[in-house]
């Protein structure tokens, strides 16, 4: 068996990423029900969320720059999604333009992506509503964007989505 490369790679490292943060954060949250919500661990959360944060848009955006041959004459993502809706897989069109989106709301905050997302009806992960204060309340080590990005499948759902995105295009 040869060298992994490129975009398995990518995805195969990315998933890793993701089990690791997953088994940070239980710990954590173990931690923390066993022994109170100390700021050791409060500030564990927070960088675990900003490390998710950063594997997110570092994914979504090495994706796209190994990805861009397919496309090479515009913006990848929206020709992306128009070839996905023509060859059928209006599904994961609209599964990876939700993250795109999300990649962009991580990178810029509020804004048109954010307006957009908050017109999505059935979005693959939590993103905080107009007027939300908080997803979870008394939980100290909220994320303090506007995509929950440690709610259950962010992570693991971005890889999946990618990953199907490449069997697509490779097929």
């Amino acid at each position: 068996m040869g060298a992994i490369e490129g975009i398995p790679l990518l995805l195969s490292a990315a998933e890793m990423k993701a089990r690791k943060f997953d088994e940070d954060i239980s710990e954590l949250h173990k931690l923390m029900d066993d022994q109170g919500g100390q700021t050791v661990f409060v500030n564990g959360l927070r960088v675990a969320v900003v490390q998710i944060e950063i594997a997110a848009v570092g994914v979504f955006s090495l994706f796209e720059a190994r990805m861009q041959p397919y496309f090479p004459n515009g913006p990848f993502y929206k020709l992306l999604k128009t070839y996905l809706v023509n060859v059928d897989q209006s599904e994961l069109a609209n599964d990876v333009w939700n993250y795109y989106l999300a990649v962009n709301v991580l990178k810029h905050g509020s804004g048109p992506s954010y307006e957009e997302l908050l017109k999505s009806p059935d979005l693959p992960f939590v993103i905080k509503r107009s007027g939300d204060l908080l997803f979870d309340e008394g939980d100290v080590a909220e994320p303090e964007g506007l995509i929950h990005v440690t709610a259950s499948g962010f992570f693991h759902g971005l890889i999946e989505t990618l990953s199907r995105v490449y069997g697509v295009l490779r097929s």
